[in-house]
């Protein structure tokens, strides 16, 4: 759960960037296990983020418009302890490296690969651990008289492969 608190309309610009905040995720398994997590949004096309509105999670809608969006990106990733590479992938079936600074599109899953490998495939694991940051930009919802909530809802899910 993330909680921006009130923001005032009066100290609004016509868009900001809210204070990032870093979450702590982990999966623990009774034995090594082939997973990933996908990401979900559930509150699909009704995400903002200015120019890369498609790697964003929304916000919710005022009079029709998309209040703003939140990005993804995943840091400090264990696997079994260790520091591991984070991978992605849309399909489950080709994996990509996912360096640190790209977002983790809406989707799409993360897993971790094999230290010093070149290909990038998913290891068994039985504890996963990572940082979620979570970057968060919302726009001045127009004509807004009374409280607007801001009504984001993600659900990050695990998929065993």
């Amino acid at each position: 759960m993330v909680d921006h608190g009130k923001i005032s309309m009066s100290d609004f610009p016509g868009d900001a960037y809210l204070p990032e905040v870093t979450l702590a995720l982990s999966v623990n398994c009774e034995a090594s296990t082939l997973m990933a997590v996908m990401a979900i949004d559930n509150r699909p096309g009704t995400a903002w983020y200015g120019h890369d509105t498609d790697g964003a999670f929304g916000l919710g809608l005022y009079n029709s418009r998309r209040l703003g969006g939140y990005q993804f990106l995943v840091k400090n990733v264990q696997a079994d302890g260790a520091a591991a590479p984070a991978i992605e992938s849309v399909d489950g079936k080709t994996w990509f490296p996912a360096p640190e600074d790209q977002t983790w599109q809406v989707g799409w899953m993360r897993s971790v690969g094999a230290v010093g490998e070149a290909d990038a495939l998913p290891v068994p694991v039985q504890s996963l651990a990572m940082e979620v940051l979570i970057q968060t930009r919302v726009r001045k919802p127009t004509g807004a008289t009374e409280e607007v909530p801001l009504d984001g809802s993600a659900t990050l899910d695990i998929v065993y492969l």
